[in-house]
């Protein structure tokens, strides 16, 4: 019997906010963080569920109980879900990543989305920027200097390994970000390749298109942490290039609330963290032309 659609009721009722439900996975909002996109992602095959921010993963049947609170889940609904059990013990969520079907598609270059974005030809070349009908494509690559654990599709490119992409949807459909199977954004960056000697210093931002803005106008050690989370793996890999952290996180509530986190994470490590204020009613620096970001850095580093 087939329990997909009863799955996507029975989460629902427990305050699980379900986005959409495909064939083989569903994806909702991860209720353990701010999470403004779905991350939460449940695989109806395999039936395990995985945060891709890294703060929850395990058996379907763990994610009904820590629903349910008090509401006690009868045992047979219970045991529907619970096939996969070694599959989770084995840290086998999903498969390799499908570099097959991603370098299927054609360079975004005639992107109208990317176009208003300001995002130049060049950058699209560079960073390898794909597109469908309906949606430009974000590769992740890894030279697996700090991701050896990872699984990884081998490519064409010598020196990178496809980890997954960040898809972004051009048209209104209830979903404006999916991460691809095999992508966990709690373990990688954008651009996810690191130099072979420390930073001088590296600057944070939430999104990937904030961290273009800034390598757009010339600040190349700008990385996206692919959302307000900080984890533990990455913080561990930050302080491995520097002891030198620019926080540039979104201008909203939950921005805000997120470079206060992290700020205290960085702290405990004896680190220094400055941040970067926004304009007022400025949401994110993406929303800044090249020139304001320049002077905005030119008056940071006045105030130093």
């Amino acid at each position: 019997m087939n329990y997909n659609g009863e799955l996507v009721d029975l989460l629902r009722q427990l305050g699980l906010t379900v986005i959409s439900s495909k064939k083989t996975e569903i994806y909702a909002i991860c209720p353990w963080h701010n999470d403004k996109t779905p991350s939460l992602h449940i695989n109806k095959e395999k039936m395990v569920y995985l945060c891709r921010a890294g703060c929850t993963k395990g058996p379907v049947s763990k994610l009904i109980k820590q629903l349910s609170g008090d509401f006690i889940v009868p045992d047979y609904i219970l045991k529907r879900y619970t096939q996969s059990i070694n599959i989770i013990e084995k840290n086998e969520f999903y498969d390799i990543p499908d570099y097959n079907y991603f370098n299927s598609l054609p360079q975004a270059r005639d992107s109208s989305y990317l176009n208003y974005r300001n995002i130049p030809d060049s950058f699209i070349k560079e960073y390898d920027i794909r597109r469908t009908s309906k949606s430009v494509i974000f590769p992740v690559y890894s030279d697996n200097r700090f991701f050896q654990h990872y699984k990884c599709a081998l490519t064409e490119l010598e020196g990178r390994n496809f980890c997954g992409y960040v898809e972004r949807f051009t048209h209104e459909s209830g979903i404006r970000y999916l991460y691809s199977p095999g992508l966990n954004i709690g373990k990688h960056f954008f651009p996810n390749f690191f130099p072979k000697s420390k930073y001088y210093g590296i600057i944070l931002t939430e999104g990937l298109f904030d961290c273009l803005s800034l390598r757009q106008a010339g600040i190349d050690y700008s990385f996206a942490i692919l959302g307000s989370h900080l984890s533990k793996l990455k913080l561990k890999v930050i302080l491995s290039l520097t002891r030198n952290v620019i926080l540039c996180l979104d201008n909203d509530i939950p921005g805000q609330l997120a470079t206060k986190k992290i700020k205290g994470m960085f702290e405990d490590q004896n680190v220094e963290v400055k941040c970067i204020s926004l304009p007022e009613h400025t949401k994110d620096i993406a929303e800044l032309s090249t020139i304001q970001i320049q002077k905005l850095m030119e008056n940071r580093k006045g105030d130093e």
